[in-house]
């Protein structure tokens, strides 16, 4: 809850953000941040965890700068991911906060941009909506049956490999 909130204040921000700086130099700045962010998590020893902040309100700002970074990256679960990760919680808490965040955050910023920049979301975008979904199916049901075969130690490493992936690709 407290990070949806602030997830809602957040994404707005985000996608003015998008439309009216650099997106490419905003992009490869958090690229490179996740990206050594995913390495830091990888060779840190894993008893070092971040503690004390796991309140309502920590929850209400990692959630707004998630929101902002996903109104301009379209990866709003980066910063809450981070924050689980650097608490880290177990997986099943974890996934509990972190993936209802992002659908949520996805579903809220798709519409924000139907409403505030309609020409997005022309016959190009649902064109590949619609290509992404025979793709994106599969590899969901994938990810759920390896979730459920996976050590909390190794959902850690893969998320934070995951995220090294995803910071080079910004």
């Amino acid at each position: 809850g407290p990070c949806l909130l602030g997830g809602v204040v957040g994404v707005p921000i985000g996608i003015w953000l998008l439309f009216h700086l650099p997106a490419a130099r905003l992009m490869a700045t958090f690229g490179a941040l996740l990206a050594s962010y995913a390495i830091y998590s990888l060779v840190k020893p894993a008893s070092l965890k971040l503690r004390g902040c796991g309140s309502r309100w920590w929850g209400i700002g990692v959630g707004l700068v998630g929101g902002v970074v996903g109104g301009f990256t379209a990866f709003p679960g980066a910063a809450v991911v981070v924050w689980t990760g650097l608490r880290g919680l177990p997986k099943a808490q974890h996934r509990a906060i972190v993936q209802p965040y992002i659908i949520i955050s996805q579903i809220y910023s798709l519409v924000l941009v139907a409403l505030l920049h309609p020409a997005y979301l022309n016959a190009r975008f649902w064109l590949l909506l619609a290509l992404s979904l025979p793709v994106v199916v599969p590899g969901t049901l994938t990810g759920l049956a390896l979730y459920r075969r996976t050590s909390d130690i190794n959902f850690r490493r893969i998320s934070f490999v995951l995220l090294g992936i995803s910071g080079i690709s910004l």
